[in-house]
């Protein structure tokens, strides 16, 4: 009996590696994501041919299989306590990372569209609301694998400072729009990838919590 339940810990405990490999490949995945979508813009780096698909295609099949592998180490090994929340809040923050990544499928294209009309200039209304999104988001990322609670918390605290940015921006880009010289159609795009860095960031900062959660077992969303 010792012998076999050994044997079952021993494969739990490999479930449950392969599953926190696999959500930390689809993060890293999703950032790499979000900042090509970003260089269409303020690099003018065009992706090749169905590369922006592709890349969709494979952050929803990541989720699929997360989502698949969580049901069954919860079905099959029945885990309690912080393993139980590894299982439960790693779904979760696979959501969060689709969810991202159909955000930075819309900056690519709005960004093409940018681009395919031979617009100039719209990088600096981007760019910093973007590092400040890229930060959150790889804090919150680092924050999950190391189980640093600290981290998890300071990226949940830079939430406002993204709302500011974009804010900020957000009004400059009205401005703009009132100049007859300006491309109105091209800066409503610029608004469109605006809003999706604010909600990646908002998503960024869903994951900290999440990785708060497994360290501390409290459910620190909406200001708990």
């Amino acid at each position: 009996m010792a012998e076999q339940r050994r044997h079952i810990l021993q494969e739990f405990d490999l479930e449950l590696q392969a599953f926190r490999g696999s959500v930390l490949a689809m993060a890293n995945t999703t950032e790499k994501f979000v900042k090509q979508a970003v260089d269409i813009l303020t690099k003018r780096e065009l992706p090749e041919d169905g590369v922006v698909e592709a890349m969709e295609a494979d952050l929803d099949d990541f989720e699929r299989r997360i989502d698949a592998a969580g049901r069954v180490i919860l079905l099959r090994f029945q885990p309690v306590g912080s393993d139980l929340r590894q299982v439960v809040a790693g779904m979760k923050i696979a959501t969060d990372l689709e969810r991202a990544g159909d955000h930075a499928e819309s900056i690519a294209e709005r960004a093409i569209n940018i681009i395919g009309n031979n617009q100039w200039g719209y990088g600096e209304l981007i760019e910093p609301l973007y590092q400040l999104v890229a930060e959150a988001l790889r804090d919150s990322v680092h924050a999950y694998t190391e189980g640093d609670i600290g981290l998890a918390l300071r990226t949940r605290e830079r939430d406002s400072e993204i709302d500011k940015s974009y804010r900020r921006h957000y009004r400059e880009t009205l401005e703009r729009m009132k100049d007859p010289n300006q491309d109105t159609e091209q800066l409503l795009d610029v608004v469109f990838i605006m809003t999706s860095l604010e909600r990646i960031g908002d998503y960024a900062v869903n994951i900290a919590e999440s990785a708060y959660y497994i360290e501390k077992a409290d459910d620190i969303r909406h200001g708990g």
